[in-house]
């Protein structure tokens, strides 16, 4: 989880050991996250995790807003959480209701532009 040991007596894991291996993406969902949501991306991780998704070809990426809400404390996590599971965009979006569909849509644009290797 994280900010914490997988159970009793262990360490945290950090590295590749928390990326999900990696096979050739057919499919790349973007899952729209408010910044402060850490227990609904962990959940949401372990779902994915224990599916095996990488090995139908699909991979996750958790799209974020680039102006996060008030609070240094989100900001530093978050770049905890991102340099531990390496599946957080961030995009030039606000994160407020109305215009998570603009954070959306500026997330296909980037993606889009990507360069991938098949």
């Amino acid at each position: 989880s994280v900010g914490g040991a997988e159970g009793f007596g262990s360490s945290e894991r950090w590295g590749r050991a928390n990326h999900a291996p990696q096979n050739a993406t057919l499919l790349l969902l973007g899952v729209l996250s408010y910044a402060p949501s850490f227990s609904t991306r962990d959940t949401l991780r372990r779902s994915f995790w224990r599916q095996r998704t990488w090995q139908d070809g699909i991979a996750w990426r958790f799209v974020i807003g680039a102006t996060l809400p008030k609070g240094d404390n989100n900001r530093i996590s978050l770049g905890y959480e991102r340099a531990k599971f390496a599946d957080i965009d961030t995009v030039d979006a606000e994160e407020r209701p109305p215009l998570q569909a603009v954070k959306g849509l500026r997330w296909l644009l980037v993606q889009s532009r990507v360069p991938r290797v098949l």
